[in-house]
């Protein structure tokens, strides 16, 4: 019963560390000028999503910037939103966490009109048959169709490529945010396990049969969610070892 919420989270912190890998390995292979200008479309979604994080938990807003500039504590931030200290605990973690979501969402639409082959197989029963019970196949499902129908001679497929480093380089918070999500994480957990040990402690049929309800529909919502995060997931880990390739190829050039 715990699984789904176990994996979910797995997979979160796996997509955090790619993120921060990503977005080193590519300022290490392009320089600080080149990867500002060049990743600037990922700002936008990172920036983009803190701002839309704020809106929803009526956190109000007092500045937004897409360009670069030295942050507070003299480190280099490539955008920044500025709002008020949020309400609650549950505030922080959504407008800190939020830029997972919103990669996730861009790079799905991305998927959705520059690869439409690809995202018609993403919803297919095959694909979501894999689920989290079988992990390897349903990454093995993506690798097999993504080579069936994504075409290296179409300018849609170097687009969504390009657009996916970018996104997938800024999908980690930043430093500050990090805690906060860290945070988020540990209360879902103790929240979730609260939850799975009530249901199988609590043998009172009315009380039972409510927590029960309450696991399984915890459990559908995060399958589903998980589903977009598997994507992710995927999409990243290409990224990672395609970025690494390229730094490893730079490196041997040097050397010549």
């Amino acid at each position: 019963m715990f699984l789904p919420s176990f994996i979910f989270l797995i997979v979160i912190v796996v997509l955090l560390v790619l993120s921060r890998l990503i977005s080193r390995t590519l300022f290490k292979l392009l320089g600080e000028g080149w990867y500002i200008v060049l990743l600037w479309p990922g700002v936008i979604v990172h920036e983009g999503s803190h701002f839309l994080g704020a809106l929803l938990t009526f956190t109000p807003v007092r500045g937004f910037s897409l360009l670069p500039e030295t942050g507070g504590s003299g480190s280099r931030v490539l955008g920044v939103v500025r709002h008020d200290r949020p309400k609650n605990p549950f505030a922080s973690v959504i407008i800190s966490g939020f830029p997972l979501i919103g990669g996730t969402v861009a790079i799905w639409l991305l998927t959705v009109f520059l690869l439409p082959g690809l995202s018609s197989s993403i919803l297919t029963s095959e694909w979501q048959g894999g689920g989290y019970s079988n992990l390897l196949n349903s990454f093995r499902f993506l690798i097999k169709r993504g080579s069936e129908v994504i075409s290296f001679g179409s300018w849609q497929t170097w687009l969504f490529l390009y657009l996916s480093f970018t996104i997938s380089a800024h999908l980690a918070p930043s430093s500050h945010d990090l805690k906060y999500v860290a945070k988020g994480l540990i209360g879902l957990v103790v929240i979730l396990g609260a939850l799975y040990w009530l249901a199988s402690f609590i043998k009172t049929s009315m009380t039972h049969n409510v927590l029960v309800w309450l696991v399984a529909h915890i459990n559908e919502g995060i399958s589903k969610i998980l589903f977009a995060f598997l994507y992710l997931a995927f999409i990243s880990i290409v990224v990672t070892v395609v970025s690494l390739l390229l730094l490893s190829i730079k490196k041997r050039l040097r050397r010549y």
